[in-house]
């Protein structure tokens, strides 16, 4: 069994900001995709909807969260074998629209990830890091800089149109990247992607 999991804010004040990229990917997957799976099923003691499916002829469990960012640990505190869990999130560090898989990593700052960590006891997860830092003319990451400009920038902010038309292209090479590791495994994927 693999586990699918955007991470994100709830609420309408979050939609659409860099730091809900997770669940809006996760958004975009079910909305092509839950032809595969079962309805979704609302686990509230874990502050979630779940739905089970098939894809590339492996079971898959997507994770819809209802949790804060900083929380996101209760919605996966059930996964028995952590290193099938695919986590999707954003990554302040990479440039906007830039993707990478990892596995077995720190969190980088990142408070969702950190929980997950601390909930699970293990680092050994698979991530689905997203870029979303603005970039310069050259394409290089320029991150927020000054007191409270990385938070504001993360969970205040608007996605711009620019971003906004980025958006398809992302989404799709997180989805060739979950069927890379549904087909082959996280280290094909590693090497295909990075």
């Amino acid at each position: 069994m693999y586990y699918l999991f955007g991470l994100g804010n709830p609420g309408k004040e979050f939609e659409q900001t860099a730091h809900n990229i997770g669940t809006a990917m996760m958004k975009t997957f079910w909305d092509e995709n839950h032809g595969f799976f079962s309805d979704k099923r609302e686990d509230s003691n874990r502050k979630r909807d779940i739905a089970v499916g098939r894809l590339c002829e492996k079971e898959v469990t997507a994770i819809f969260s209802h949790s804060f960012m900083n929380t996101s640990g209760t919605c996966v505190s059930d996964v028995e074998h952590p290193e099938k869990l695919m986590v999707i999130y954003d990554d302040i560090d990479l440039a906007f629209g830039e993707v990478k898989v990892s596995f077995n990593r720190g969190d980088g700052g990142h408070n969702g990830v950190k929980d997950i960590v601390k909930v699970l006891g293990t680092k050994e997860f698979i991530r689905i890091r997203v870029g979303v830092a603005p970039t310069d003319w050259f394409g290089n990451p320029r991150k927020p800089k000054g007191k409270d400009a990385v938070s504001n920038y993360l969970t205040k902010r608007k996605l711009s149109k620019r971003y906004g038309m980025k958006y398809p292209e992302i989404y799709r090479r997180v989805e060739d990247i979950v069927l890379e590791i549904l087909r082959n495994d996280r280290q094909s994927a590693m090497n295909k992607f990075n």
